[in-house]
């Protein structure tokens, strides 16, 4: 079920509103995303969650540089939902495959 939400934010199926619902389920991703669980992502957070889903590291790079609006190294989750409202970003974070999505171990 995961794998499968984070296909729909990613493709802009899923969109982001303040219905409780999707806010659970874009906050359930940031939760994956921040394997240490201290409530934001560091670049080798998103490196790790990007690789897993079969993308070069070159794109958790240009994402996590864009989703950075206050600079300060890390994602909050108030970052990570705006990003995921825009368009390059969703795109960034789209598999490069569905095969790799269907390989893909989070």
């Amino acid at each position: 079920a995961g794998d499968e939400l984070d296909r729909q934010v990613g493709e802009g199926r899923i969109p982001l509103t303040s219905d409780g619902d999707v806010e659970d389920e874009v906050s359930a991703i940031f939760k994956r995303v921040d394997a240490d669980g201290d409530g934001t992502i560091d670049l080798d957070e998103l490196r790790v969650y990007v690789s897993r889903r079969g993308f070069p590291a070159a794109q958790a790079d240009r994402a996590f540089d864009a989703l950075d609006d206050n600079g300060d190294g890390v994602l909050s989750l108030e970052e990570w939902r705006a990003g995921l409202e825009k368009e390059e970003l969703r795109q960034l974070l789209r598999p490069e495959t569905d095969d790799a999505l269907q390989d893909a171990v989070v």
